[in-house]
């Protein structure tokens, strides 16, 4: 395989003291090394060695890094450690030096092509003032030429195994994890393959490393980096990008280099080389990009390793909440042979998803929070929400504490939260899921700031707003209550208030009078009245009721307008 001369000096710097140019190349060019003769045209794609002037020919032949032949040595090769080993090849016409023009301070060929390097070693490296682009000078001056051929030869062989051996694991269809353990020790740092819900396909990272759950923010210390990356204009930006790219969550110390790896042109799992042992460097982005390629293969002919999840109770979840005509008998079976039995009790909550977590594909990892953080919970994605169902006879939970457990999440995650009430057995698992999802629209509503919704604390609301859905609410009241309003506008009276403190204290005189600051014989005579108006005495219970009733529909007439007969 072809390699940069940013990857070769790299690999150089291992073993040697450099000098590097103003510019060194991060594109895959170089296929062969030669020993420089001093000639004033050189090859594209090739490694250079200048050294101190020959008079004789060093090596024979010339071969690509890719089918290398055996070379052989002239008898001016002095020592054996110089011997270039012999699985390798390279050549020298050894010309002398200082008999060539040279340019870039009198030290680089003027005709080197942009895809080439060139590398000075001995006397000519100490001479150099400035190193030219894509050339590098090795401090150390015992490095002969061959020692030098060698040391590339065995940098090209060392990625040449790598590949192969990528090679081998898909013609074996071998795993992802398999191909992220042979690129360990290539890129020295942590490498994950994340799906863009946050679904960790596979990971290589030392134990100490706190990257060990299965679903990418599943954990509290995790979550908060999702948070974070949801919020990340840059993050949005690079969603769709080719080619790799260096990552830095701005609230987080965790950096990456990343490929984003496509299906049907669009990101659907993202290769990340992380940065925890060594510093990030841009040197390996073609090789990540070169692992991405066989990964995306692997993706391609399933063999992703998907996530334990317990898919039984999930599926009996989405089976009620998906199909209204579910056979309950049935699936209380299925819940009593999971130990959800028809005697606990049980509590949803409805989460609705943000648009961020919308477009990030979060759910995977909040429904695998939820379940972290709540024991005995089943969390799943249903209809851009996620549903959560809590055993709440085996988790020895209240609503207060799942309250409590759940308060800073839903607000830091920007999430809003509708609560069911908590009902025994099965039979109104689907009922409790339609009671937090009213929660959340009637509260969204009535409470827009607020991050909980409680069923309880709506109901009221939502028989109103049921009662008004086909007809207006002044079509609805009592409408003898309408004429004493009537007669109130035109009057100047005020028996419309009167009558509603006197029914909303209890039929109690004496306090609707004072509430009033009315004298009690004035309150008397206005009752009077408005009993004459109503033609009822206020003692029937039911009209009674239907007269409270009556103020709350007009009272929901004003708030929303008159609507029109949806059928």
């Amino acid at each position: 395989m072809k390699l940069s001369a940013s990857l070769i000096a790299n690999e150089l710097k291992k073993l040697y003291s450099l000098t590097l140019g103003e510019t060194m190349s991060l594109l895959p060019n170089l296929e062969r090394v030669q020993i420089d003769t001093g000639t004033p045209f050189y090859l594209e794609n090739t490694i250079y060695i200048r050294s101190l002037p020959f008079s004789e020919p060093l090596f024979v032949s010339t071969g690509d890094m890719n089918s290398c032949q055996p070379i052989a040595l002239s008898e001016k090769a002095a020592e054996p450690d110089d011997s270039v080993q012999t699985d390798h090849s390279c050549s020298s016409d050894a010309s002398d030096l200082t008999q060539k023009p040279l340019a870039h301070d009198k030290m680089a060929p003027h005709s080197l092509p942009e895809s080439s390097m060139m590398i000075f070693i001995g006397s000519v490296a100490a001479d150099l003032k400035k190193c030219p682009v894509n050339c590098c000078a090795v401090s150390t001056s015992e490095v002969t030429p061959a020692v030098m051929v060698n040391q590339i030869l065995d940098i090209f062989e060392k990625f040449n195994r790598w590949n192969e051996e990528l090679i081998q694991h898909r013609l074996r269809d071998s795993s992802i994890q398999a191909m992220l353990e042979i690129s360990y020790p290539i890129f020295g740092n942590p490498l994950m393959v994340m799906g863009m819900d946050f679904t960790i396909i596979a990971k290589m990272f030392p134990e100490t490393t706190p990257f060990q759950e299965t679903i990418y923010g599943s954990q509290e210390d995790t979550y908060r980096y999702i948070n974070a990356i949801k919020q990340d204009p840059l993050y949005n930006q690079v969603r769709e990008q080719n080619g790799y790219f260096l990552y830095s969550n701005p609230t987080s110390d965790v950096s990456s280099l990343c490929v984003n790896i496509k299906k049907y042109d669009v990101t659907s799992y993202r290769l990340m080389l992380m940065d925890y042992e060594t510093p990030l460097n841009e040197v390996y982005g073609f090789l990540l990009e070169d692992l991405a390629t066989y990964i995306e293969h692997a993706l391609l002919h399933n063999t992703i390793r998907h996530t334990s999840r317990n898919t039984s109770l999930h599926s009996v979840f989405l089976h009620i909440l998906s199909d209204r005509t579910a056979d309950y008998v049935t699936i209380s079976q299925k819940l009593d042979s999971l130990g959800w039995y028809s005697k606990n009790e049980y509590f949803c909550v409805v989460l609705q998803t943000s648009y961020l977590d919308q477009q990030n594909l979060t759910a995977n990892a909040i429904c695998t929070y939820v379940q972290n953080i709540i024991e005995n919970s089943c969390a799943l994605p249903f209809k851009d929400n996620i549903v959560i169902y809590i055993n709440m006879s085996r988790a020895h939970l209240t609503i207060d504490d799942i309250t409590e457990k759940l308060t800073y999440f839903i607000r830091d995650s920007y999430l809003k939260a509708g609560f069911s009430r908590v009902m025994v057995g099965h039979l109104n698992l689907r009922r409790q899921y339609v009671q937090a999802t009213l929660a959340l629209d009637v509260g969204g509503r009535k409470h827009p700031f607020q991050w909980i919704h409680r069923f309880n604390e709506i109901s009221f609301d939502y028989i109103l707003e049921q009662s008004t859905k086909r007809l207006p609410g002044y079509m609805i009241s009592h409408e003898k209550l309408l004429l004493l309003k009537t007669l109130d506008e035109n009057g100047n009276t005020e028996y419309f208030k009167t009558l509603r403190v006197y029914l909303d204290n209890h039929l109690n005189a004496v306090q609707s009078a004072r509430i009033l600051y009315i004298h009690r014989s004035t309150f008397l005579y206005r009752l009077e009245k408005i009993k004459a108006v109503l033609e009822t005495d206020l003692t029937d219970p039911e009209e009674i009721l239907y007269l409270m009733l009556s103020f709350r529909f007009i009272d929901l007439e004003n708030q929303t307008g008159v609507e029109e007969d949806q059928p």
